[in-house]
């Protein structure tokens, strides 16, 4: 008779059975043996194949063999094969397949190479690996895939939301003392390096002593100030990032900066500097202006020298002193407090381009004093 309308039990498989999972138009089955069968329409690759109007009322193979863990949206698949790859197929309007496109596939694709742990998958697709660290890709218009980039938008590729990121101190920043009283206000935010629920607290390190917070506000002064940020994860990682914030003086005519210049040196002369007022180096020692300027030395003088403080990268136990076109000597002097110093040698160093790098030992203090001279005829 006419059976339309009416609900049916059907035994689909005798046993065997280790996962099963349903969308709208297709079912999933996945056998102890790692078998992924399937059944129902493929019209948008949710099987695998593109099927058209055509419905599988008997179970195909959709994936043959290693298959761990299984999910099923409305017209999209996901496998989890047991080396911990994601692999995926059907629907993706919205980008929650991860491909970097949205175009749906009508066979599975891999689009994570390992370390997959499971899948919760919906118009947004979460991904949760073994290191415990959550990632996620598609629909992210109220912001439910958390402080990503592309908030308010898709999410075309797998992107870690929750998990410990490298710390990451954001770009040099460079700034102006416009109204001369010798320092600038900086609002320093960790949340650069990931999402806020990837930090479980940060420190910064700098002129200004050390400050604890996500954001903080801090004051620095003329010239270049390294800031150190050091993160603590939620996971119990620690990393660190160095960036400079320079300020630079008034570069205004009438302007204590600029009258220095001129006491040194002609009109013509400084118009003639492609790298500007601050960041000419006339007499080639290796200072800028703007450090002559600060250290009160002749910027028209070859025989200056200058003690210069650095916060090292962290990680690698570097600092960098640079150009080294012109011959240099130097000592190093070590300390955790910016007060009490203890001279120290690199245990090793090499030169890159113009760059000397300097390779400190994990003993010493987070800061690292150099004197610097350009050594004489040279």
């Amino acid at each position: 008779g006419d059976l339309s309308g009416t609900q049916l039990d059907v035994k689909i498989f005798e046993s065997g059975m280790r996962s099963i999972r349903g969308g709208t138009t297709h079912s999933l089955f996945l056998t102890d043996q790692g078998e992924l069968w399937g059944l129902g329409r493929s019209r948008r690759g949710e099987l695998g194949i593109d099927s058209g109007l055509e419905r599988f009322v008997e179970p195909l193979v959709v994936f043959p063999e290693n298959v761990d863990k299984i999910e099923a949206y409305v017209q999209s698949s996901f496998a989890v094969l047991n080396d911990g790859s994601l692999w995926v197929s059907g629907k993706n309007t919205l980008g929650e397949l991860g491909t970097g496109k949205i175009q749906d596939l009508y066979e599975f694709t891999k689009v994570i190479e390992s370390g997959v742990h499971s899948v919760s998958a919906a118009t947004n697709t979460l991904i949760l690996k073994e290191d415990k660290k959550l990632w996620a890709m598609g629909h992210n218009q109220y912001g439910q895939l958390g402080y990503v980039e592309q908030l308010g938008a898709q999410v075309l590729n797998p992107t870690l939301i929750a998990g410990h990121d490298k710390a990451n101190a954001g770009p040099d920043l460079i700034l102006e003392d416009t109204d001369n009283d010798g320092s600038e206000e900086v609002l320093l935010n960790a949340y650069n390096s990931g999402s806020p629920w990837n930090i479980a607290s940060s420190e910064w390190r700098g002129s200004f002593g050390t400050a604890s917070g996500n954001q903080v506000l801090v004051s620095v002064g003329p010239g270049t100030n390294p800031i150190t940020l050091t993160t603590t994860s939620v996971d119990g990682t620690q990393s660190s990032d160095t960036a400079n914030i320079i300020v630079l003086p008034d570069d205004d005519p009438s302007g204590t900066y600029y009258q220095w210049l001129i006491s040194h040196f002609n009109e013509e002369t400084i118009n003639s500097w492609t790298e500007g007022i601050f960041f000419a180096d006339p007499d080639l020692d290796g200072l800028n202006n703007l450090d002559e300027w600060i250290m009160d030395f002749d910027p028209s003088d070859s025989s200056s020298s200058v003690e210069v403080v650095f916060l090292p990268d962290m990680e690698n136990n570097i600092i960098e002193l640079k150009p080294v076109s012109v011959s240099f000597d130097y000592r190093l002097w070590s300390s955790t407090d910016l007060k009490n110093w203890v001279e120290i040698s690199p245990q090793s160093s090499e030169i890159e381009g113009d760059t000397l790098k300097l390779h400190i030992g994990n003993s010493e203090g987070p800061y690292i004093r150099a004197s610097l001279r350009r050594i004489s005829g040279l």
